[in-house]
């Protein structure tokens, strides 16, 4: 039986996605999607699982990334669900002056699960960009104790 109790199921495929993505573990990020998975972004569409362990990779360019998972609104038909999982995207990086930014994503993901020998994966996964923007953010991240100071 599908349905509502299969909700978790679903959100931590969101959750493993965006700690794959900030890791740039590319098999971690590869094993959220079927075999014949597919990921439409901006910077293309990555079909199967070979193609989409690069997709982290990508990411290098920046110091760190920071990907966020919001609410997630499923629905549920036989072995196959449909979402959408909405998301904020932080990117750090430095300009030409050794500034700190922060490029900021506002998502809405499109996503299509498939259940397969009794787990849910990602069949589908679009990108859809709501909104972005650029801000200065603190040099250095500060850790632990340091964060009460």
């Amino acid at each position: 039986m599908t349905g509502p109790a299969d909700a978790p199921a679903l959100r931590r495929l969101a959750e493993s996605y965006a700690l794959a993505a900030d890791r740039r573990d590319g098999a971690l990020f590869a094993r959220q999607f079927t075999q014949d998975g597919v990921l439409v972004a901006p910077r293309g569409t990555f079909t199967g699982r070979a193609e989409l362990a690069t997709v982290p990779a990508l990411l290098d360019r920046y110091e760190a990334t920071f990907h966020a998972v919001m609410n997630q609104v499923a629905e549920f038909d036989g072995e196959t669900a449909a979402a959408q999982t909405y998301s904020i995207a932080r990117h750090f990086l430095r300009d030409g002056s050794g500034q700190r930014l922060c490029y900021e994503m506002t998502i809405r993901y499109l996503d299509g699960f498939r259940r397969e020998a009794g787990e849910w994966l990602i069949s589908r996964r679009e990108l859809v960009t709501l909104a972005t923007r650029t801000f200065p953010v603190d040099d250095e991240p500060r850790r632990g104790a340091e964060e009460a100071r």
